[in-house]
């Protein structure tokens, strides 16, 4: 085993593991499997690890507790998610009793309803010994090194958890809430000079954040001096919000270079087409990336132009990037096809907003022409087959008459955006992916 290359060794492990959720075999199981691989897979099996269900926990926490002395130094990445139904309870106990010396990355997740309908998890809800594992993990004060953390939709963290030293590169926190006294505590201790508090507080490489996260502008504004990367989760129009993500860009405004913006709009929601947030505090900037999820409208496209106008002549841009994201299911009763800004028929609406883009895109193409080599717009939409289809030759057959009938419907960019379709440095690409 010693002699097949990682790479094919990870591909065929990948290709077995793609059927676990169907089909919950182990490779132990395989009579045709040898130890020698089985061996040799563990590295891959045990890299990440994902618990969302009560007997999930239990199985890790029972391999890794029996096999210490090898298992565990191959966890990398743990994901921790509530459990999806009511009883369900990890035995998180179990889990605090283990030590991962490996670990870099930690992910504490929420539920897709709590994303979607704005409700959130409490910090409280962990067992006290979970909570210690989890700080101590952060803290350093295991043998883990955290080199990346996600926090979504928590209330009430303990704000210690960022005081992870220099080992932390990676930051995101979305619609998660610092337990107010002790954020106050954390920022007066940080504030000093030579405090151990203000030592160990983070300072990420790369920051994403919903726009609501005004916490963090309680804290010693160390915490923004080595940002190089910043990404913005965008779904609030509120005013508030985003004066909160200008004040954001605006505490680490030398540092960034790239920054990306993720507009987030279901159906339900209406938003503004006023500008995502105040790019002109970055001197720095070298690439710019706008994206779309789960649908976009003529708003979001205007949006977009008038966030391109906040920008500052003269910054070394190099990279703008929009990505476009339309959804549609064969034979969807709602016509949601019709409402992809980039097909036809084009909407009034649509070609109001297209032509301001392609106003901002030119203005800001010429103005950087020095540093801007590239301008990519990527539109795609994604396709469901109905659940009424059944078996790969009837899927197939309407997937391919239904791709033919979208691609027909895409507008060419000389009529979306004709003065920016002339430059040699504007790139397009059309789209038809299965969701």
């Amino acid at each position: 085993m010693n002699t097949l290359p990682s790479e094919l060794l990870e591909f065929i492990f990948e290709e077995f593991t793609e059927s676990f959720d169907d089909d919950p075999k182990t490779l132990a199981s395989c009579s045709l499997v040898s130890r020698a691989f089985c061996a040799a897979a563990q590295p891959l099996l045990f890299r990440s690890i994902s618990l969302k269900r009560a007997e999930q926990t239990q199985r890790f926490a029972t391999a890794v507790t029996n096999n210490c002395d090898h298992l565990a130094l191959h966890v990398h990445n743990v994901e921790i998610w509530p459990p999806t139904y009511a009883g369900d309870f990890p035995p998180y106990d179990a889990l605090a009793r283990i030590e991962l010396p490996n670990l870099v990355k930690l992910v504490l997740g929420a539920p897709d309803h709590c994303l979607l309908f704005g409700t959130n998890q409490r910090w409280n809800e962990f067992p006290i010994a979970m909570q210690n594992w989890i700080l101590d993990v952060c803290n350093g004060k295991r043998t883990a090194r955290i080199q990346t953390l996600r926090i979504e939709c928590y209330l009430d963290i303990p704000p210690s958890i960022l005081q992870t030293g220099p080992s932390l590169k990676n930051l995101t926190l979305i619609r998660t809430r610092f337990e107010p006294g002790k954020l106050r505590e954390l920022s007066a201790l940080a504030s000093r000079d030579g405090d151990p508090a203000g030592a160990n507080l983070c300072r990420p490489r790369l920051l994403g954040f919903s726009e609501s996260q005004r916490d963090l502008l309680s804290l010693d504004a160390k915490i923004f001096s080595q940002i190089e990367e910043i990404i913005i989760d965008v779904k609030s129009d509120g005013l508030e919000d985003r004066r909160t993500t200008n004040d954001m860009l605006q505490a680490s405004a030398s540092t960034p270079r790239q920054v990306a913006s993720i507009l987030v709009n279901p159906f339900h929601l209406t938003f503004n087409s006023s500008a995502l947030h105040d790019l002109g505090s970055l001197k720095n900037l070298t690439s710019l990336m706008f994206i779309t999820e789960r649908a976009f409208s003529s708003t979001h496209i205007s949006a977009i132009a008038n966030t391109l106008s906040t920008l500052q002549p003269g910054i070394p841009l190099k990279a703008l990037g929009i990505l476009l994201d339309g959804y549609s299911q064969l034979g969807d009763p709602y016509g949601r096809l019709k409402n992809i800004p980039f097909m036809a028929p084009l909407g009034v609406g649509d070609a109001i907003a297209w032509k301001k883009l392609d106003v901002s895109i030119s203005s800001l193409a010429h103005s950087l022409r020095s540093t801007l080599s590239e301008v990519f717009i990527d539109f795609q939409v994604r396709l469901r087959l109905p659940d009424t289809f059944e078996g790969d030759e009837q899927q197939s057959q309407g997937w391919n008459e239904h791709c033919g009938e979208v691609r027909e419907m895409f507008i060419a960019p000389v009529e979306l955006l004709p003065q920016a379709s002339k430059s040699e440095i504007f790139h397009f690409e059309f789209r038809v992916l299965k969701a």
